[in-house]
């Protein structure tokens, strides 16, 4: 007998529903003719009216968009799919790439503005969008798009759960669970082979936080069942500039741009990427989100990649620890750029990391042997690190999360 497995960190409703045959598997392909057939095929499976979908494209995965010259674009879909509404999501969920009759369905044209923490991608020569969408614009054209029915979720969570069984995954933990997904979970409880921790979440990856929707769902029943956690998002992810950062990146791959004669040239903000908090000053709402449900005895997880948002997150916890100190446990979703500076400061503070090796960060620094260098190294924070893992990037004394890190419900809550 050997224990199981605890996934820290599976978006498990997610995963359960991008798999075949509910959706396209964009993951495994190559090339603007695979992803072509690919959505050939799941819109000929597609009943009348509902849109086709897929998942898991990435930049450098296809091979027209890994020399940098060129961005996903709505006409390479449209030939594969005219008449159907295509929405293709990136493998992290922090983008999308969306066919012509899509946008139209969304209504989104050249005059439709970039929203708060998202960016419409545009042709630099027409002002029109290509279809590519990121951070919260792809919430713009992902709200149209037909929820799968009830008896289709319970289906793929379930098959899904079995799957994780096989490969030995016994626990859970899901990190953002909205308020309709938590009824949902709590309906299969006794049905499913694992053991489920959540983290509540009121606002997906497409829609900029804010302190206001936080008061608004705290209304909100526990649906019989207890959760303590909470996440929340301050940035975006490296791999598409959107981390928000105190300098420029240097990433091998190209940001997506607004009428801008090249591709090269930096995004808003300076190349330094953006929160994705609605809010004119993010650090302060970033805090006031915090202090609200640290108060209100919720364990918090705040996705963080950028050294800025790292930074902003450490300044939140602090205030929240110091006008109301408790055990809270708090932790760091990923903090893929966390310097080792604020690092010591959330161990100070007991705040865990949920941090993932994630090679492509990371660039050999020659003058330095066997050090690593963070692939941004002009600000002052981003100094070249001991180790050859992500997760040895960070200083000594932070905490790894423990295996019973995992069920959130084990920190006393009150909602009231």
């Amino acid at each position: 007998m050997i224990p199981g497995i605890n996934d820290a960190h599976l978006h498990l409703a997610m995963w359960a529903i991008s798999r075949p045959p509910y959706q396209a598997d964009l993951r495994p392909l190559t090339s603007l003719a695979q992803v072509g057939d690919a959505v050939a095929a799941q819109a000929r499976r597609t009943p009348p009216g509902r849109w086709a979908v897929g998942r898991g494209w990435t930049l450098p995965g296809i091979a027209e968009f890994a020399s940098g010259n060129r961005l996903p674009d709505r006409h390479d879909l449209d030939g594969a799919a005219p008449d159907v509404p295509v929405f293709c999501r990136h493998r992290s969920e922090h983008a999308a790439w969306v066919n012509t009759r899509a946008l139209e369905l969304a209504g989104i044209t050249r005059d439709t503005p970039d929203p708060d923490g998202g960016r419409i991608v545009r042709d630099p020569g027409t002002g029109e969008p290509t279809g590519y969408l990121v951070e919260a614009a792809a919430h713009l054209v992902a709200r149209h798009v037909p929820e799968p029915a009830e008896a289709t979720w319970r289906e793929a969570i379930a098959a899904a759960a079995g799957e994780l069984n096989r490969r030995g995954v016994t626990s859970v933990t899901d990190p953002m669970v909205s308020p309709e997904l938590l009824g949902r979970y709590a309906g299969m409880r006794g049905e499913l082979p694992l053991r489920l921790g959540v983290l509540l979440h009121w606002t997906g990856t497409g829609d900029a936080n804010h302190a206001g929707t936080i008061r608004e769902a705290m209304r909100l029943g526990d649906h019989g069942l207890r959760v303590a956690g909470v996440k929340l998002f301050a940035d975006g992810i490296p791999v598409l500039r959107t981390s928000w950062m105190y300098a420029p990146s240097s990433s091998p791959h190209p940001p997506p741009f607004n009428g801008r004669a090249s591709l090269d040239e930096p995004l808003r903000g300076g190349g330094c990427g953006h929160a994705v908090i609605a809010a004119d000053d993010p650090a302060a709402e970033l805090a006031e989100m915090v202090e609200l449900l640290h108060r209100h005895r919720f364990r918090i997880g705040v996705h963080a990649t950028g050294d800025r948002a790292c930074d902003a997150v450490a300044r939140a916890y602090q205030a929240a620890h110091k006008a109301d100190p408790w055990p809270a446990r708090h932790h760091l979703i990923h903090a893929s750029l966390l310097s080792p500076a604020t690092a010591r400061e959330l161990a100070a503070l007991d705040v865990s990391h949920n941090l993932r090796r994630h090679p492509a960060l990371l660039s050999p620094d020659p003058s330095s042997g066997s050090r690593i260098t963070l692939w941004r190294r002009d600000a002052p924070s981003a100094t070249p690190h001991p180790g050859g893992t992500a997760a040895r990037r960070c200083a000594d004394r932070v905490r790894h999360p423990r295996p019973d890190d995992a069920d959130s419900t084990r920190t006393p809550a009150r909602t009231g």
